[in-house]
């Protein structure tokens, strides 16, 4: 219920959100990372994904491929997982197409589906969520949650905030506000890493303080790699967990 009340809440907020920008994605090579989540208030480890990003030959269409296994979500049942994502990528600027995530339990049955279908001439973001369609409007600045983080390594640094809708993986759709609050260095796998860090806040007036805000860290030098991950796991009934780049 008080997932819905924010929900809605939010959503009316959105109107009020004239300022929203579309990042240009510099940054966007082909490459391999694993990260590991750990629970924000016990510090044990969560899940364990790996993260697959490759370019085609006309560097037009990008892919995100993820596998993970652990315990993701509100529950408490171990899971593996799948995802894969398609973008396309013209004149820097990165669009969502198909994005697709695919939980099992321990037997192989699958518990939780998600399919989010962007159409950019209809202007509509079609998902299927274990069967069950559920129909959002396409804003031009949306970013899916799977590029939230490459999104965020591609932060104008010339400018001091960003304004943007998400679309999370439950599906629900919010928006934010990414500002830059300057370098911070961090501690990952024994090694210091001087970062950016970026404070993702929603934007739901009053409301929004009771979310946890969101923070990313990032390299400071170019392709301003992403190391850390601080904020809900993915919706407003998940844990609050810290996430690090461990390869």
């Amino acid at each position: 219920m008080l997932k819905k009340f924010f929900l809605v809440i939010g959503l009316g907020v959105f109107a009020l959100v004239a300022n929203a920008d579309i990042v240009n994605i510099t940054y966007a090579d082909s490459g391999h990372a694993k990260i590991l989540a750990r629970s924000r208030n016990t510090g044990e480890n969560r899940w364990i994904a790996e993260i697959d990003i490759k370019k085609n030959q006309d560097n037009n269409l990008i892919t995100i491929e993820k596998k993970g296994e652990g315990y993701f979500g509100s529950d408490v049942i171990y899971k593996t997982w799948r995802s894969h994502g398609t973008f396309n990528l013209i004149d820097n600027k990165m669009t969502p197409v198909v994005v697709k995530n695919e939980f099992y339990d321990k037997s192989g049955k699958i518990v939780n589906s998600v399919e989010k279908k962007y159409d950019a001439g209809t202007k509509k973001i079609t998902c299927i969520v274990n069967g069950k369609e559920k129909v959002f409007d396409f804003p031009d600045d949306v970013v899916d949650d799977m590029d939230l983080a490459l999104t965020m390594s591609n932060f104008p640094l010339e400018r001091p905030s960003v304004t943007f809708h998400l679309l999370s993986l439950e599906p629900d759709l919010y928006s934010f506000t990414a500002k830059n609050l300057g370098t911070e260095t961090i501690n990952v796998n024994g090694v210091d890493k001087k970062c950016y860090k970026i404070k993702l806040s929603i934007n739901m007036g009053i409301f929004g303080a009771f979310i946890p805000n969101t923070y990313f860290w990032v390299d400071v030098n170019p392709p301003h790699t992403f190391f850390r991950y601080q904020g809900l796991e993915s919706g407003l009934n998940t844990p609050n967990i810290i996430i690090d780049r461990v390869e």
